[in-house]
């Protein structure tokens, strides 16, 4: 079957408001050491202290559950409804629609 966790990660600003609270569907930690978190229709990219969110604006499809998968030359691949492609802090590069 299909597990979800609930997470939220904490800011580090003194109020301790989440700065993301959302279903976790994938994790995956690339070769550099950046942890990739996908979600319902969106990704967050954590790198070091740096937490970004990449969703529909830098490219990532909307439809479903995010999967995702780093390969051994460090490529962080994507696969949500219909789509595969590939991840980077920048967006998302379509690879193939099915």
């Amino acid at each position: 079957g299909f597990v979800t966790y609930p997470v939220r990660i904490s800011s580090s600003k003194p109020d301790g408001e989440p700065i993301l609270k959302r279903t976790v569907t994938s994790i995956v930690e690339d070769l550099e050491g950046r942890v990739w978190i996908g979600f319902f229709n969106g990704v967050c990219l954590i790198d070091g202290d740096e937490v970004t969110g990449l969703q529909a604006p830098q490219g990532i499809p909307s439809g479903g559950r995010v999967s995702l998968s780093c390969d051994q030359h460090g490529q962080v691949w994507l696969t949500t409804g219909s789509k595969l492609g590939r991840l980077s802090e920048n967006g998302f590069e379509l690879v193939r629609d099915f």
